[in-house]
């Protein structure tokens, strides 16, 4: 289906973006013409061309763009990667991906070019990528879920890795908040641990059946996700837990998008669900069966790991390209206006 997605639109899409550029050329030409006609009805054709040329020439200096919609459906493209049992992705500032690796016991990096470099390994288990607000990656260790073996670990700026804390029961997902504490899903003892700058461990909510993932917005609000329950509950400062989804199934992962809303990626039916900041839940995407975390990139452009079929795929949305007059760069995104389903079909 993924293939098949990418031989329709990839033409479509190339054939579309050389119309509008041409386009938006066009309709720019044409406006600017009938201005000069009006203003300068009687002038010679040659004067007038040339009132026409300036015209555009200023109009080009201090004009703008507006995303332009496009009538399309996402790009779909899978990386070229090999992967054992991929568990979680995160993406950092500049736009790299990063993939833990279940089974084989690394971390690899995927930069913007597609280049794969591995930068760290000999984990038991990696099971949760974070970056702090120093741009730090943090690595949870789930260390077969033994009692107290489990451990975070930090690679430093020289790309090595070290123990930031250990003796935790099954890490799972990290997050961390504007104060850089980071928040860990301890899925063997059904807790969230909170860990300070200066490594002090506490536990910050209990009983939470199975968390599978945490996450932090940018109002430092904290979510988990339930894998065994189906739920997604938000924590208050007190540790308190409430409800904000329910009915999911078997949610394993959590992502922020640009407008801080949740979208859960629910393991047991191959779907995505959006929550949004006012907690109104619906279908965002029906995603390939064993696809187990999704993140976004600085573009808002979605992610998604596959657990069984062990792909790392990209869905973009947005592109850009340069306007004819500056050579700015003009927004396209690509929406499909006609969608019968209301969950779009990766």
């Amino acid at each position: 289906m993924l293939s098949e997605s990418i031989k329709r639109i990839r033409p479509m899409f190339s054939f579309t973006l050389t119309v509008l550029a041409i386009s938006h050329f066009s309709f720019a030409q044409e406006g600017r013409a009938k201005q000069v006609r009006s203003n300068a009805i009687h002038q010679d054709a040659i004067h007038q061309d040339a009132i026409h040329q300036d015209a555009i020439h200023q109009d080009a200096i201090g004009h703008s763009h507006a995303p332009i919609v496009v009538n399309s459906r996402p790009v779909v493209t899978q990386y070229a990667i090999s992967l054992s049992r991929p568990r979680r992705l995160v993406s950092d500032s500049e736009g790299n991906l990063y993939v833990a690796d279940w089974v084989d016991g690394t971390v690899t990096k995927i930069d913007g070019d597609g280049n794969v470099t591995i930068i760290a390994e000999d984990f038991d288990q990696p099971a949760g990528l974070a970056f702090d607000n120093r741009g730090l990656l943090y690595i949870s260790e789930h260390a077969q879920g033994i009692v107290k073996a489990g451990a975070i670990y930090r690679i430093n700026r020289r790309g090595e890795k070290k123990l930031f804390v250990k003796g935790l029961n099954g890490p799972s997902g990290l997050a961390f908040d504007s104060q850089n504490n980071l928040y860990v899903a301890n899925y063997q003892d059904n807790s969230i641990s909170k860990i300070s700058l200066d490594r002090s461990v506490t536990t910050f909510a209990v009983n939470i059946p199975a968390p599978s993932d945490v996450i932090v917005d940018k109002k430092d609000r904290v979510y988990v996700t339930s894998s065994t329950e189906g739920k997604v509950y938000r924590i208050n400062r007190m540790g308190a837990l409430e409800t904000v989804a329910r009915g999911l199934s078997a949610p394993s992962d959590l992502a922020l998008d640009e407008d801080d809303s949740l979208v859960v990626t629910n393991f047991g039916d191959g779907t995505l669900t959006h929550i949004a900041r006012d907690g109104k839940t619906f279908p965002f995407a029906a995603v390939p069966a064993g696809t187990i975390a999704c993140c976004f990139d600085n573009s808002n452009n979605l992610y998604l790991l596959n657990w069984e079929l062990r792909q790392l795929t990209k869905i973009t949305s947005r592109f850009s390209v340069p306007c004819p007059h500056c050579g700015k760069k003009i927004p396209i995104l690509l929406k499909p206006k006609n969608q019968v389903k209301k969950m779009t079909d990766f």
